[in-house]
């Protein structure tokens, strides 16, 4: 009782006015709520009678009055105390940025606006739909898809129209200027229509037609010069600009922007990318330098002005500029309005080429012509007038100025063997098609075209129906279209759809039509660990065709060659190869196809050696390290597809990797395209739940910091002694051996210090696997060292959880991954990320822990994907554990800027120890 009392005590003290006030005015008992819109600053005011008053005491009102005015003494009492705070301001309080005074407002049942109206407040969100061909009408519309008369912005969540007030998400900062979304947009402004509405207004859903919108990865914006008229005085004026392709030049730099946005009116797809904006101040200062240079060599006096991003050039500052700098330029910037340079005799031309085919296989024969203004030369002649001149000068007198990659682009795709006689490529005709600007000519084109025809009427051609128990999902029957376009036309490709989409079953569905007639067998190559699954997928799906398997030491050929599949593995092909380049295949398929990404490995060079009729490659990584993986791939695909190793190196290996041309990186995705069918799971399979990954950062403890910091250290300064005595190849191993030490201290440093440290992560992980637990969820858990998962191993005895353990030494693979699956009392399932990082089914489990971080994020993203696929029902949760400072932190950064490059080529993630330059030790160690 006495508690009790003391409790009570407490409570009416904290309530205690500090000092006796004066008993208030009365209230009055006529208050309202008027809610005053735009022009203007929109504001709620308080009237008593028709008299607007100030807001009264809080504490003379019950209820939602009294929560009202509590809020609104608040906001008074906080303004007062501001710099701010004018004292002439209106009575009424600002709803741009108090928009919650709104429900509470509403709540005492007395909102209205100026007139008596009452208000009504809906939740329920806005969008802009945009309808009609063009031009098009843009018009927001609310949740029924009606139209709105007079929208007005009250806040970043609160949209006026009438007497309705709608509460939504914040739709943008923007939201002041909603009643000019609705609007008419011509066709040719409907890229600037989007990239404006979703900067300013990222929370407002657009609908157009049945198109799907989507975010993608981030943009470079493109420097670019625009030339202005010449003045009277000759006076030569430029802008230095910001643009992307399909905008007006000025676009970026005219308007406050940072989208961009793709309109695929095939897929009916409208995608928006990030802009990334480039310093314009460093564009401008190098174009200053230029000039200055230029300046001096000449010693002008007239000299130039600059303004912002304008530059003024006098007369002969300007011709000196367009003689000697602007060749030079127009390989690094884009130019706008090159017409305005016919002064100086410059016109900018792009070329026409001529071309007639007469005949040929893989690799066509022609005649080649290319006209410049009216003038004709060979490529040979263009290329070299080129070189020696910048220009190209006309029999006019005047000079042409050409985009330097489109001569890059001739140079790599014709080779003149005699004068205007050349030689291409099959697989460089859909490039061609696109440089020439006209339809090829002469018989040898017209095969050719029929086939790259054939990719885009897919769905339009009929396909005999699979000979397989099951249903093709639409997907999937679209790839089995694909591979039997590929098996009908004599072509070659790799099916690289994204993990899990089932890349077997579409294979088996083309299989069980080539051998639904008699034949040679065809050969699958592929890990030993995935042979179970080829096994059950052939009983599963098409149980009627022959399977052998030839492994092992009693393996035998000639009884294999009587069925009508042979599954076998990489190294049994590799010391094999003797016996199996005697013998011919229907289909060679291989299967975690970058296994020969190593071009001179001996798998790779006995791949080649095999004699088969047609040839696929399945993966789902197709490249993970350097471009050259990929150059691999298709030398076993198709081998007259790039020419040597040297000249893909020239040709797309050294100008992407090296130079990070933009335009190369896309002429070898268009080449490659028909070839490569790739599927995202986040794009095809819609049913797929949804995969939450989240990083959880872990603190060194203490004995584990002066552990790993004494090591770093001493490793930082030995490596760079190395560096320099050495240099980076013959210093690589030591690398590797210093930085997988570091791993180990952060991940499990018990096996660097005799078990006297022990790693925060296990702490972590028995707390999250307990939760886990406690909800009857399954879990996997992988780690680059088996120490770790030892220890995991330990503590979950400990805990009395029962778990399975996977690792390269173990022999029954198929036995752990089912009881894995259909035994409940099986909780975890502990792995080698290499073990696990292909063909494995593991849906029962919804929750992933990846220990420590790997270079290749494909090869982490593929293990978190063993459960993350087709058969699994509930949302997965994927963890990865970073010890704070130290390595792990590095990897995840260094993986971001390794990976970059190679998605511009093929949506595959990248980045090994491998491929580390000095700047990335520096980088890691540092």
């Amino acid at each position: 009782m006495i508690l009790w009392s003391a409790l009570m005590s407490d409570l009416f003290d904290a309530f205690k006015q500090s000092s006796t006030l004066p008993l208030p005015a009365r209230p009055p008992r006529d208050l309202r709520c008027v809610f005053v819109p735009p022009p203007g600053e929109p504001r709620l005011s308080f009237y008593s009678g028709d008299e607007e008053i100030d807001p009264p005491a809080a504490r003379s009102y019950a209820g939602p009055w009294r929560d009202l005015l509590a809020v609104c003494e608040d906001i008074r009492r906080r303004e007062e105390l501001s710099l701010e705070w004018d004292n002439d301001r209106k009575r009424g309080f600002s709803l741009s940025r108090h928009p919650g005074l709104i429900p509470l407002a509403a709540a005492t049942g007395s909102l209205n606006l100026p007139g008596g109206t009452p208000l009504e407040i809906r939740e329920e969100q806005i969008a802009v739909r945009i309808s009609g061909p063009g031009p098009y009408s843009a018009r927001l519309v609310d949740a029924a898809d009606r139209p709105l008369g007079f929208p007005q912005g009250i806040a970043e969540s609160c949209i006026l129209d009438g007497n309705i007030l709608y509460q939504m998400p914040p739709m943008g900062p923007g939201f002041r200027s909603i009643r000019h979304l609705g609007t008419i947009i011509r066709e040719e402004d409907l890229h600037r229509y989007l990239s404006l509405t979703r900067t300013h207004f990222p929370g407002l859903p657009l609908r157009f037609r049945e198109y799907s919108i989507r975010s993608a990865g981030a943009v470079e914006l493109s420097e670019g010069i625009i030339f202005s008229k010449m003045d009277r005085d000759g006076v030569l004026h430029l802008q230095f600009t910001l643009t992307w392709p399909g905008y007006p030049p000025d676009f970026f730099t005219a308007y406050d922007t940072a989208q961009v946005v793709e309109i695929d009116r095939q897929k009916e797809c409208i995608t928006f990318h990030p802009a990334l904006i480039p310093d314009i101040r460093k564009g401008i200062a190098s174009l200053r330098r230029r000039i200055q240079r230029l300046q001096k060599r000449h010693q002008d006096s007239d000299g130039f002005f600059v303004d912002d991003t304008k530059i003024s050039l006098g007369p002969k500052l300007a011709e000196a500029f367009i003689e000697e700098e602007l060749p030079g330029l127009f390989t690094r910037y884009l130019f706008f309005g090159t017409e305005n340079l016919s002064h100086f005799r410059v016109t900018r031309s792009r070329p026409k080429l001529h071309l007639r085919l007469s005949g040929g296989a893989d690799l066509l024969r022609g005649e080649c012509d290319i006209s410049v203004e009216g003038e004709w030369f060979t490529p040979g002649e263009l290329m070299d007038l080129h070189r020696e001149n910048g220009f190209i000068p006309l029999n006019s007198g005047g000079r042409a100025l050409i985009d330097q990659k489109f001569l890059e682009r001739l140079r790599r795709v014709l080779k003149e063997i005699n004068h205007g006689e050349v030689t291409l490529s099959f697989f460089d005709l859909p490039l061609v098609q696109e440089i020439i600007d006209e339809n090829l000519e002469g018989p040898g084109a017209v095969e050719p075209e029929r086939i790259y025809r054939g990719f885009s009427e897919l769905e339009s051609r009929p396909v005999p129906v699979p000979r397989i128990q099951g249903t093709l999902r639409e997907y999937q029957e679209h790839g089995y279209r694909w591979l039997y376009y590929l098996y009908r036309t004599g072509l070659n490709g790799c099916l690289a759809d994204d993990m899990g989409l089932g890349k077997t079953v579409q294979t088996i569905s083309l299989l069980s039509l080539v051998h639904a007639d008699p034949g040679f067998p065809s050969l699958v190559v592929l890990p030993k660990s995935l042979i179970f699954n080829w096994q059950g997928e052939f009983a599963r799906f098409a149980p009627q065709l022959q399977i052998s398997t030839c492994y092992g030491p009693g393996r035998d050929w000639e009884s294999a060659e009587e069925s009508d599949i042979i599954l076998t593995t990489y190294t049994v092909v590799r010391n094999d190869i003797q016996e199996l380049r005697k013998r011919k295949f229907r289909y060679i398929i291989l299967d975690e196809a970058q296994n020969i990404k190593n071009l001179s490995s001996r798998i790779s060079r006995a791949m080649l050696l095999l004699e088969s009729e047609h040839r696929l490659a399945i993966s789902g990584t197709p490249m993970e390290n350097n471009l050259m993986e990929l150059y691999s791939l298709f030398r076993f695909l198709n081998p007259g597809m790039f020419g040597s190793p040297k000249e893909f190196q020239r040709d797309y290996a050294n100008p992407i990797q090296k130079e990070s041309c933009q335009v190369t990186a896309e002429d070898l995705r268009k080449k490659i395209s028909p070839f490569l069918l790739r599927r995202l799971k986040t794009d095809v399979a819609r049913d797929l739940p949804e995969k939450v990954e989240q990083i959880l950062y872990v603190e060194m403890e203490e004995t584990q910091r002066g552990l790993y910091e004494s090591r770093r250290d001493y490793f930082y300064r030995s490596i760079r002694e190395r560096l320099e005595r050495n240099g980076i190849e013959e210093s690589q191993l030591y690398i590797l051996q210093a930085i997988s030490e570091l791993r180990q201290i952060a991940t499990v440093p018990e096996s660097r210090s005799s078990g006297v440290i022990t790693s925060p992560k296990r702490e972590v992980m028995r707390e999250s696997l307990e939760d886990v637990f406690a909800i009857h969820h399954k879990a996997i858990v992988f780690s680059n060292f088996l120490d770790s998962l030892e220890t995991l191993g330990s503590d979950l005895e400990e805990m009395g959880i029962s778990y399975l353990l996977l690792t390269g030494a173990t022999r029954d693979r198929r036995g752990v991954v089912e009881r894995f699956q259909s035994d409940d009392t099986s909780q975890a399932l502990l792995m080698t990320l290499k073990t696990g990082g292909v063909g494995l089914n593991l849906t029962v489990a919804d929750y992933v822990y990846l220990l420590d971080p790997w270079w290749n994020i494909a090869a982490e993203n593929q293990a978190i994907d063993r459960s993350h696929r087709i058969g699994q029902r509930n949302t997965v949760f994927a963890y990865r554990l970073i010890t704070k400072e130290t390595i792990e932190e590095r990897i995840l950064e260094l993986q971001q800027r390794k990976r970059e490059l190679f998605n511009s080529v093929i949506t595959a993630d990248s980045g090994i120890p491998k491929s580390l330059t000095r700047d990335d030790v520096e980088f890691i160690l540092s």
